[in-house]
């Protein structure tokens, strides 16, 4: 099985981040088996940013159908997703019970614009069967959601969580937005690096990518939290 694990995003009201580390594993009778550290897991489409985690075959056709597509509304995102997930779902029907655990905890987080009245919203959401098989749900403003490797001890992910949630600084307290996505960004790249060293499926350098509710699009590739700065380039 090829697997690749940690995703996180932040709702900051006026802007979302997506995080993906870079890392991509193959697991052979309970046996971590690193692959390579180069994993492009973050998708910019005309809805907004796409990342996933978890069965690396269900992830590349969702990835592949996205590419093809013009995605410009999340029942398209989902419709995708529920197809390709089905149809990995009859290929597994009859085989070993880890890979079906893996198909169970393949999932993807993604941003979308909305209008409310007449403001433009910005939306951070998540799909994963273990939250809800047929919808998906949204990210509340000013807080985070992660989805960590499956050999991280429950007690460990509940840590990680508060310790994200804890860091993160809302506009409300700093509205000043290069200093506010500098100290959010790391944050993420902090918990990326502590990531990694509990879990042998990710790597220490991630994927960053921002999307405001004006459109703007931002992303950084191969960053980490000892690379100094996280340069971020206009999509």
């Amino acid at each position: 099985d090829f697997i690749m694990t940690l995703i996180m995003g932040m709702h900051l009201s006026d802007y979302v981040i997506i995080a993906s580390d870079k890392k991509e594993v193959a697991v052979l009778n309970g046996i971590v088996i690193p692959l390579h550290e180069d994993s492009n897991k973050i998708i910019n489409t005309d809805m907004g940013l796409v990342t996933g985690s978890g069965f690396v075959d269900l992830l590349n056709r969702v990835k592949n159908r996205i590419a093809l597509n013009q995605i410009c509304h999340t029942d398209e995102i989902l419709t995708i997703i529920k197809a390709e997930r089905e149809a990995i779902a009859q290929k597994l029907r009859y085989t070993d019970e880890a890979e079906r655990k893996i198909l169970f905890h393949t999932g993807w987080l993604f941003s979308y614009r909305t209008i409310i009245g007449d403001e433009i919203r910005i939306r951070l959401a998540i799909y994963h069967p273990s939250i809800d098989e047929q919808h998906y749900a949204t990210v509340n403003e000013n807080d985070i959601i992660a989805v960590f490797p499956l050999d991280i001890a429950p007690e460990q992910t509940k840590y990680l969580n508060e310790r994200l949630r804890s860091s993160m600084l809302s506009l409300d307290k700093e509205p000043d937005i290069n200093r506010n996505m500098s100290h959010n960004i790391s944050q993420l790249l902090t918990l990326v690096a502590a990531v990694s060293e509990i879990s042998e499926t990710v790597s220490k350098t991630c994927d960053i990518g921002i999307v405001f509710k004006g459109g703007t699009v931002l992303m950084a590739n191969n960053v980490s939290i000892d690379s100094g700065s996280c340069p971020m380039t206009k999509i």
